[in-house]
């Protein structure tokens, strides 16, 4: 295979695993690495969809225990199914902004300056409302209210503007 090839994946690679775990946009950095080393925008996509796979697979291995415990107690817990619910709730925000601006993401979205922006303005409202006061007041995400699951899933459907991070 030929070396410059295989030192872009070795970089995409090491962004990816380096941003992956931090409050940062691990997508809004593979792209403006991708873009600084001039890594080919199809072959990095199938690159992206690749490593943030072997990500998820990580997560579901470390999180292996509590995801069977939950898993197995879904049907028999009322906690357990109420924590599926408010996922699900959570979930719905994203899969109907997926659906209605899929496109529009797509094509206007991933290029280096949306992701800087992206990027800055996450930044600024993430230290923004880490400055905050703010008051616990849910301290087991097993039992948060249906409508804070919803809000939580608005504002992950934000994510997917690259450079946005889910954080």
């Amino acid at each position: 295979a030929d070396f410059h090839f295989i030192l872009n994946l070795l970089i995409i690679g090491l962004v990816e695993g380096l941003t992956e775990f931090l409050p940062i946009s691990s997508t809004g950095h593979i792209i403006l690495a991708e873009r600084l080393i001039g890594f080919d925008f199809d072959t990095g996509k199938f690159l992206e969809i690749a490593v943030q796979l072997a990500s998820i697979l990580a997560l579901i291995i470390y999180f292996r225990k509590d995801i069977t415990r939950l898993l197995l107690s879904l049907f028999s817990e009322k906690n357990t199914q109420y924590f599926a619910f408010t996922i699900i709730l959570a979930m719905l925000p994203a899969i109907f902004a997926g659906i209605l601006w899929h496109d529009v993401i797509v094509t206007s979205c991933y290029n280096p300056t949306t992701v800087a922006s992206a990027l800055i303005v996450g930044g600024i409202i993430m230290l923004a409302v880490d400055l905050m006061p703010i008051k616990e007041r849910y301290n087991n995400f097993e039992h948060l209210p249906g409508w804070l699951a919803v809000w939580i899933g608005c504002c992950q459907a934000f994510a997917m503007i690259p450079g946005v991070s889910r954080s």
